[in-house]
Order: C-alpha cells, then sequence, then structure tokens
C-alpha cells in the first residue's frame, strides 16, 4: 500500500469517529514549528571551543555537526526543504555570531551579534524563538543564577537582561502578527483568563517575588529590576 492510499484508509477509519483528518492537517499547516538549534550541532554553539557541561546531557561531538554558523545555516535549509508547513528556529544565546577578532562574553551579547540570523530568517519568512544559555561556560560549574557568589550571580543575571534586550530585536524586526495567538489557539494568560484577571496576577506574582527578594540576606538590586521591567513591559 502506498503513502496515499494508506492515507485515504487512515482518513475513513478517521471519518467514522467524527474526525475530518483534510481540515486537521489544513490547520497544522498553519501552525509554527520551532527548530531548536540542539537539532544542528548538540548545542555546542559558537561561543565556547570546550567540552559542553552544566548538566547537559548530549555530547557536543556527533559526526558530521555543523561546525560554524555557516554551515548550520546550510543544515538548516536543508532541514526546512524536507518539512512541510510553516517554520521557526530557536536560538541559544551561545549562537552568536562574532566578525573576525571580535568576541564578548555572554554578560554583554548585544542585538547585533544576532543580525546575520535575523537576516537569514528574514529572507526565508522565519521566526525566531531565543534562550539564554547558562551552561558549558567557566561561571557555571556549580551554579548560575542562584549562585552564592555574587559576582557569578550578577554575570547570569546581566546575560540574562542581555537575551530579554535580543529578543526585543527579534521581535521589532521579525515582527509578530497582531492576534496570532489567538488565529493560532495559543494557550496564554490572556486567553486562560482575560486581559484584567493576566494583568492581575502578573502584579500579584511580581508584588510576591519582590517581597522573597526584599527578605534575601545578600539583597540583590539586579533581580529586583529585572522583576520590575518584566512587570511593566508592554512588548
Amino acid at each position: 500500500m502506498m503513502i496515499k492510499e494508506r492515507y485515504e484508509a487512515a482518513k475513513e477509519a478517521y471519518r467514522a469517529i467524527g474526525v475530518d483528518t483534510d481540515a486537521a492537517l489544513e490547520a497544522l499547516a498553519k501552525i509554527p514549528v520551532s527548530m531548536h538549534c540542539w537539532q544542528g550541532d548538540d548545542v555546542a554553539g559558537f561561543d565556547n571551543p570546550g567540552q559542553l557541561s552544566g548538566g547537559i546531557q548530549a555530547t557536543g561531538n556527533y559526526p558530521g555537526k555543523a561546525r560554524n554558523p555557516e554551515e548550520l545555516m546550510a543544515d538548516i535549509d536543508e532541514a526546512l526543504s524536507l518539512i512541510p508547513g510553516k517554520h521557526r528556529i530557536n536560538l541559544h544565546a551561545s549562537y552568536a555570531i562574532f566578525e573576525d577578532g571580535e568576541f564578548v562574553d555572554r554578560d554583554k551579547i548585544q542585538p547585533k551579534h544576532f543580525a546575520k540570523w535575523v537576516e537569514f530568517a528574514k529572507e526565508r519568512g522565519l521566526g525566531i524563538d531565543f534562550n539564554p544559555t547558562c551552561f558549558s561556560h567557566p561561571k557555571a560549574e556549580n551554579a548560575t543564577l542562584s549562585s552564592e557568589v555574587p559576582e557569578i550571580r550578577k554575570f547570569w543575571i546581566d546575560h540574562c537582561i542581555a537575551c530579554i534586550r535580543i529578543s526585543e530585536y527579534f521581535a521589532e524586526e521579525l515582527g509578530k502578527p497582531v492576534h496570532s495567538d489567538e488565529k493560532n489557539n495559543k494557550v496564554t494568560y490572556v486567553t486562560l483568563f482575560g486581559v484584567q484577571k493576566a494583568s492581575e496576577q502578573v502584579r500579584e506574582l511580581s508584588e510576591k517575588a519582590l517581597a522573597v527578594l526584599d527578605r534575601l540576606y545578600n539583597k540583590n538590586e539586579f533581580l529586583t529590576e529585572l522583576v520590575m521591567e518584566m512587570a511593566t513591559r508592554r512588548k
């Protein structure tokens, strides 16, 4: 039995229980699927030539993996050519692209270090999802945001704040259509509770977080600033 014949048989079986498979596939084709950078090079990234560390359950050394941004982008192109539907890509902060001779540590990364990824995404109509990279780094041997060492903790807080700015850069450059979450039936606080209730929860949880921070023996103005920034941002 060929693939099309198998689909027609499955279609009839699903029709018997009230499922329209053609409509389901049409809806699925409109939902963008995000390809994670882990699938490109085993999450090695480009900012740390050493071994992966920090609890990562990947070796970073599978045969044939991409060794630089150009190879990773070429692999993404090949994969997306074989995957139907809409697409996004997911990047870790460790996939920053530096010019020759340039390097900054993760607490100093800027939107410009991801400009080539934005160019790549625009040319292909892709969205970009983004993550901080709180592992595989000399300052991630024991703890990161929860480190008892103030200098270590501040480094990772600054890294996450930098990642927020980079995420905003992606949103500004690539855009997100108005009402796209609603159109794609994405579950969010707003869809579950409404705008007013969601706003009340943001305010309530932020106040609780600030109260907890205020009780800490070692005051941390960076986390306090981060909570306040996230509670009041409108993007």
